[in-house]
């Protein structure tokens, strides 16, 4: 079902997440410590990298419906042609999109909205 929405604002968002160990007893820290993918001491290390997860949600109020937020890293990267999405392209966006009115498609169980990616050209 066809609506209109309108876009309250653009959220950029990281995390990251990491495995750790902990209770590594001390006579085997000296292999841990000597292995440049653990990180730590006195029996607990970080195993290889923190693995980031990066989101671009535009908040979208759609009558009858609860604020939506939509993931739209990856459509704004594709359409763009970018690899990343730095401060000066988030406020560029912020200042093309925030309080318009835009089409989204409500899928019937009301919780899934898609869009139109054109609105994310800048």
């Amino acid at each position: 079902m066809k609506v209109t929405g309108k876009v309250l604002d653009v959220r950029k968002n990281e995390k990251s997440f990491s495995c750790c160990v902990h209770g590594i007893k001390k006579q085997k820290q000296g292999s841990y410590a000597r292995n440049s993918n653990f990180h730590g001491s006195n029996g607990t290390y970080r195993m290889g990298y923190p693995e980031v997860h990066r989101t671009l949600n535009l908040v979208v109020k759609v009558r009858n419906y609860k604020h939506q937020f939509i993931d739209v890293r990856e459509s704004f990267l594709r359409v763009n042609n970018r690899k990343k999405v730095t401060e000066k392209v988030l406020n560029l966006l912020a200042n093309h999109i925030k309080n318009k009115s835009i089409e989204v498609d409500v899928i019937s169980d009301g919780n899934t909205i898609l869009l139109d990616e054109s609105v994310l050209k800048l």
